[in-house]
């Protein structure tokens, strides 16, 4: 019997899946690591793309996956069109006349990455990654890089057991990595999309024994919902995306114990955290390193950086992933992101934001995180984001794309409202109001689908301008 296998079937007994039954779970992890086991026999290949909706469907593949010694791809069920396009430019079904594989409720194939001169380690687990910013790639990891961001958790948090409750998508990082900690640690894990929560759908739990992740759209629904409920968790991670400071002051306002947190796929979740007590003392930083890492500042030449002076985050750490598929080479260490942020007197570690959302108008740098908090501190806007586009003279101009509190505010408003608050150069040049920003199940900004809106309204208004130029002729 496999470990897996074996670590599963002492679990049973423990009822640790609240709101499922275990002995069920088991079986079907059981059922499909058999069924894997006699299709690479017939494939000849251990390559398999998971895509399952459903969260316990999804664990039951995943795990039965791993335990049959196979390398499954994780799929994000929300890709459309574009993204499953993208997806099979590098993964073809074995056999062009029988590629489907029926299992559960979705479909399942076994597949052969491509190019075929790139070799995948065996017994890999390769993760989603990159989809907001256009470009698809799989964070590849074993067994071992995800028990080991289990065990910098604990030491960190000083936890022997780590109960879970988690409300974010399973083919996530975030989601995946809360139920391997439940998992391995011998804690109890519960399971509830966020879309029934919201529909009133509710497990009975005693919430000061449980980590919950969220992230900030998240986080902003239950400060309006259920604030109380909230509150009596014993830490509350945050991460996924930037937070707005008027955010973080809300959930200080309700005594959340939020842990702002501060990690990638690459990372298997989080590296740094804050924790909840220093949070609710006024800290604004992501908290310290987690013991299972190590982090440097850099600058451009690759000099490390000394405290409060900001470069490039890279970082070292035993969670951390193999490398990318399907890129032919793999991870080159230490493995340099490209966040910028720096330390404090505290070795703390702060996010500015990333290296190529940075904006260079007029030779001036400009990073969104700054100028987007300052238009949030309006209070004036539920949601904003700052991206720079094309512009003749000062080679980008910034625009702000932003979701109004309330119809009847005026632009002008909010402009007047950040006089003295941003240096001028930074002022958004245009200003695009929408019902919503595009974003992803992580709360994650779609890039490309806000510079294709900003490009849009910036070639619409010109062309009104040329035409008012050509009546006033």
């Amino acid at each position: 019997m496999s470990p897996l296998l074996s670590l599963l079937g002492q679990r049973c007994q423990a009822d640790w899946l609240i709101g499922y039954d275990c002995n069920q779970f088991y079986r079907a992890v059981e059922a499909y690591r058999t069924q894997f086991q006699k299709l690479v026999q017939h494939y000849q290949t251990d390559k398999l793309l998971l895509n399952e909706r459903e969260p316990w469907p999804f664990l039951a593949l995943l795990l039965g996956a791993i335990a049959a010694d196979c390398s499954p791809f994780i799929a994000n069920p929300d890709w459309q069109t574009q993204e499953w396009q993208q997806v099979s430019q590098f993964l073809t079904p074995v056999e062009k006349d029988d590629p489907v594989l029926m299992l559960g409720t979705q479909t399942y194939q076994f597949l052969v990455p491509f190019p075929k001169n790139t070799t995948i380690p065996s017994n890999s687990i390769l993760i989603p990654t990159g989809g907001s910013s256009g470009k698809i790639r799989f964070a590849i990891h074993n067994w071992q890089t995800l028990s080991e961001s289990v065990r910098g958790f604990q030491e960190y948090f000083q936890e022997e057991v780590v109960n879970s409750f988690c409300l974010l998508p399973l083919h996530h990082v975030g989601g995946l990595m809360q139920f391997i900690r439940s998992l391995l640690s011998a804690g109890k894990f519960v399971q509830l999309t966020f879309s029934d929560f919201k529909a009133g759908k509710r497990i009975k739990i005693q919430p000061e024994s449980y980590y919950l992740s969220l992230v900030p759209t998240q986080l902003y629904y239950l400060l309006d919902n259920a604030s109380d409920w909230l509150a009596q968790f014993k830490t509350v991670f945050l991460g996924g995306a930037a937070a707005s400071p008027s955010l973080l002051k809300r959930a200080r306002h309700h005594r959340i114990r939020l842990a702002p947190t501060y990690g990638m796929t690459e990372t298997a979740a989080q590296i740094a955290t804050l924790k909840p007590d220093d949070f609710l003392k006024g800290e604004q930083s992501n908290g310290q390193i987690l013991p299972h890492a190590l982090v440097k500042i850099l600058d451009d030449n690759g000099n490390c950086l000394s405290n409060h002076q900001s470069g490039i985050i890279t970082i070292e750490a035993k969670s951390l992933f193999l490398g990318y598929f399907p890129n032919k080479s793999y991870l080159h260490r230490p493995f340099r992101t490209d966040d910028l942020g720096y330390f404090d007197q505290n070795q703390a570690l702060n996010i500015l934001g990333r290296n190529n959302h940075k904006i260079i108008t007029g030779g001036e740098n400009v990073f969104p995180a700054e100028i987007e908090s300052a238009i949030q501190n309006t209070n004036l806007v539920s949601d904003v984001a700052i991206i720079g586009v094309p512009d003749a003279k000062w080679g980008e101009a910034i625009a702000a794309l932003c979701v109004l509190r309330q119809s009847t505010i005026e632009l002008s408003t909010i402009q007047n409202k950040l006089k003295g608050k941003i240096s001028r150069y930074k002022y958004p040049k245009y200003w695009i109001c929408l019902n919503q920003l595009p974003r992803n199940a992580l709360g994650k900004l779609n890039v490309r689908q806000l510079q294709a809106i900003a490009l849009d309204f910036v070639n619409q208004e010109k062309k009104q301008t040329s035409v008012q130029k050509s009546l006033d002729a």
